[in-house]
């Protein structure tokens, strides 16, 4: 991917006096010959000296890079379509593992999957509104087999919590799954569900990669109606879905997390549930009732899901999060997701 940031940061590194998007037009297909007698060289200079950190890399190709290693073999899969020839450092030039999650690049149509994890709360409370909860999401269901696009490059996952936690639906495509029956449970364990989904995510990328798919990073809806009947509820979630660049710890192939609230679920643990913070939303539905809610609900992550699987076929593969119906009454906020608590 080449994105305007990263054509105005070469465009200034290297010093050169042209507007980035003519930078970008250059870095999409080969360089022309005013570029040859510098460019190569300057880039290699930076690739040996360390100087394209990961840290910075990542937010101007939106790739996440394991290392500085990550970030050189990036450049070597460049420099072949940029000047023709390859690229004149091998790896292991530093450190690095392989553990690279696709956020947003320019891709071969094909070689990307989308994965979406919708995590329902099944708890008792839920049991005069399951009914409502199956039908949504079988409109949810027929809504993306509709869109042969969406569904060739999205992928879905259902996983029921209360007490405990289940996959009920394994990542697949939608056209070639069956949507399970929902049925009310027992407490309202958040714990369970994001150890969960969790494993889920690392055994689904796995089979993913083995298959030979490009992965964008996965979305995670999480519907509630209530508050966590577990009391390390925050804890588990940062353990199991988060990752702190300054150390390393964590799980670097998290989600975007993005939940939803009903009936008495917490504004408080929502906003502290969307993660990352600069990505993700949170969404409630407070003055509605629940049925209203979860038709609402499920639209948001309707809408969503065939967004950004429609925006694959335009190139730029992203992340869409829709915004609530107007006269929905749900409400839609900005993260305040900490780890102050620690």
């Amino acid at each position: 991917m080449i994105t305007r940031d990263l054509a105005e940061f070469i465009t200034a590194w290297c010093g050169m006096d042209q507007d980035p998007d003519e930078t970008t037009r250059m870095l999409h297909g080969k360089a022309r010959p005013y570029y040859l007698s510098w460019l190569p060289r300057d880039l290699e200079a930076a690739v040996r000296n360390g100087d394209m950190t990961a840290e910075a890399m990542e937010r101007l190709t939106g790739y996440v890079f394991a290392g500085q290693e990550d970030v050189h073999q990036w450049i070597r899969e460049k420099w072949l379509l940029w000047f023709d020839t390859p690229a004149p450092f091998e790896e292991g030039t530093s450190e690095m593992d392989d553990e690279r999650v696709l956020e947003s690049t320019r891709v071969e149509e094909g070689q990307i999957v989308m994965p979406f994890y919708i995590i329902c709360d099944v708890s008792g409370s839920m049991s005069g509104d399951m009914e409502t909860l199956n039908t949504n999401l079988g409109q949810l269901h027929r809504a993306i087999v509709n869109q042969p696009t969406v569904d060739d490059v999205v992928q879905l996952s259902i996983i029921s919590f209360s007490s405990t936690a289940r996959v009920l639906m394994p990542l697949g495509q939608l056209s070639e799954s069956a949507l399970p029956r929902l049925q009310p449970e027992g407490a309202t364990n958040y714990s369970a569900a994001f150890q969960t989904l969790a494993q889920a995510i690392a055994t689904d990328r796995e089979e993913l990669k083995r298959q030979g798919h490009r992965i964008f990073r996965p979305c995670a809806f999480f519907l509630s109606d209530g508050a966590p009947t577990d009391p390390d509820w925050e804890q588990t979630f940062h353990q199991t879905l988060t990752y702190d660049k300054r150390t390393g710890q964590g799980n670097k192939a998290h989600p975007i997390f993005v939940p939803f609230g009903y009936r008495s679920a917490p504004e408080s643990v929502l906003k502290k549930l969307a993660y990352p913070p600069e990505k993700a939303k949170w969404y409630l539905a407070r003055n509605t009732g629940v049925e209203a809610a979860l038709q609402g609900i499920i639209g948001v992550i309707m809408h969503t899901v065939i967004s950004s699987g429609m925006s694959v076929s335009g190139g730029r593969p992203a992340l869409v999060q829709a915004a609530p119906a107007p006269g929905s009454g749900i409400s839609q906020g900005d993260s305040e997701y900490t780890d102050s608590w620690i």
